[in-house]
């Protein structure tokens, strides 16, 4: 799992304009009423550090619509061990 992952070749249709930045996404905010506070309390968030095997990860394609977020399942990676 540690390979870096060239989206280009393992999806040759897969066309897009911005470079991957591979990530999580946590949570989607739509509206924030005080962008300082809000920064401010995402700042004290101690979040606990952990170590655990990863046996397979999917890889979605979230699509924003007026409706909400959907998501699409890409492909499934498994681990090699």
């Amino acid at each position: 799992m540690a390979e870096e992952i060239n989206i280009n070749e393992s999806f040759p249709d897969f066309q897009d304009s911005h470079d991957f930045h591979p990530h999580i996404t946590l949570a989607r905010i739509s509206y924030v009423n005080d962008k300082k506070v809000f920064l401010k309390k995402i700042k004290e968030i101690n979040v606990k550090k952990i170590i655990s095997k990863i046996e397979s990860f999917i890889l979605y394609k979230s699509t924003l619509t007026k409706t909400g977020s959907v998501y699409e399942k890409v492909f499934t990676f498994m681990s090699i061990n």
